[in-house]
């Protein structure tokens, strides 16, 4: 599966030029992705990005993945005053991509490395297929 990194923010393509060129120079490193202005937050508002109970736009970090199909499979969201944890991000993104279209889960703390486990309703049930039948059988009026 093909990934891709996209940066979104409802600054100025000025400030992200700014940042660029800040992290370039700070850490010796390349943004070697898209970063996106959004200042009219159509983008962030469709994507719940922007904090509802919140009076400015400053208050949330969010970190969405987003599949082939382009339905969210993650949202992760972090308050201004708190970092991300790039391994965190990293680990859901690895396990998002080994899972995708399979009947493997990744555990709780599961990392890179980790075994995959079953689902709880496939190893009851036998797998996903014809779950619902076997779920919703005939009541029994006798």
């Amino acid at each position: 599966m093909d990934v891709q990194l996209l940066g979104l923010s409802v600054d100025s393509v000025y400030s992200h030029m700014g940042w660029i060129e800040w992290i370039e120079t700070k850490f010796n490193l390349s943004v070697n992705f898209p970063v996106i202005e959004d200042v009219s937050m159509d983008i962030a508002r469709a994507y719940g990005m922007i904090d509802a109970y919140s009076d400015t736009t400053s208050t949330v970090r969010a970190c969405l993945f987003i599949d082939p199909a382009q339905k969210v499979q993650a949202l992760i969201h972090y308050p201004m005053h708190i970092g991300r944890s790039i391994d965190e991000l990293l680990r859901v993104q690895r396990a998002l991509i080994d899972t995708y279209q399979t009947n493997k889960v990744a555990p709780a703390n599961w990392c890179l490395g980790d075994d995959f486990m079953q689902s709880a309703a496939d190893s009851m049930s036998g797998g996903t297929k014809g779950w619902l039948k076997r779920v919703m059988r005939p009541i029994d009026k006798s």
